[in-house]
């Protein structure tokens, strides 16, 4: 679903050799997570939870897809997560992605989209250190869902994602924490 979508999205004048060099990089790695999730369906580990908070149902599904790795010094094998899908349905309905590096397994890039408003999509994507200046790199863009134009322009400066850019790499990592204890990584 996300690949067409992210591949189309413009880069909006990121036009530095570094730029483009980390954007290369970021759709080189996710459309390889990508490939690999849709073929290994035995490294994934998936996590359900069911909420009912003031008489509003939610299920939450978390898919960790995970590359095998051998320390080199030991050669024991352990498990490096490399992309999370988190799928929410209830009160509000939203899917993102969360691509972790495979080389130091930090975030590199993340998706996310959600019903804004009655028939409102909203797409925001985060790079990390792809922006011109070396900082992460966000596009944000509103759909109609009726027509597919681009009604960003009634939205403003308006953030388009759940959290900023501290709150995002703090709820990756406690993502990838919670793979290491489900994995038992790190429990040797």
């Amino acid at each position: 679903m996300a690949i067409a979508v992210f591949m189309a999205m413009p880069l909006m004048a990121q036009n530095s050799k570094q730029s483009k060099d980390r954007i290369a990089y970021i759709r080189k790695i996710y459309q390889e997570a990508q490939e690999h999730a849709k073929r290994s369906a035995d490294n994934m580990v998936t996590t359900t939870l069911r909420d009912k908070t003031d008489g509003v149902a939610s299920v939450q599904t978390l898919d960790f897809f995970y590359l095998t790795d051998v320390v080199e010094v030991v050669e024991i094998p352990y498990c490096k997560l490399n992309l999370l899908r988190r799928t929410l349905k209830g009160g509000v309905n939203s899917y993102e992605e969360f691509l972790y590096d495979p080389k130091d397994e930090s975030l590199i890039f993340y998706f996310y989209t959600a019903e804004q408003e009655k028939g409102v999509k909203c797409e925001t994507r985060w790079y990390d250190r792809a922006a011109d200046d070396g900082t992460a790199l966000k596009l944000t863009k509103f759909i109609d869902t009726k027509t597919g134009k681009d009604v960003s322009n009634r939205y403003g400066d308006m953030l388009g994602m759940p959290w900023d850019d501290g709150f995002l790499n703090r709820f990756a990592h406690d993502m990838q924490e919670a793979f290491n204890h489900i994995t038992l990584r790190g429990w040797d």
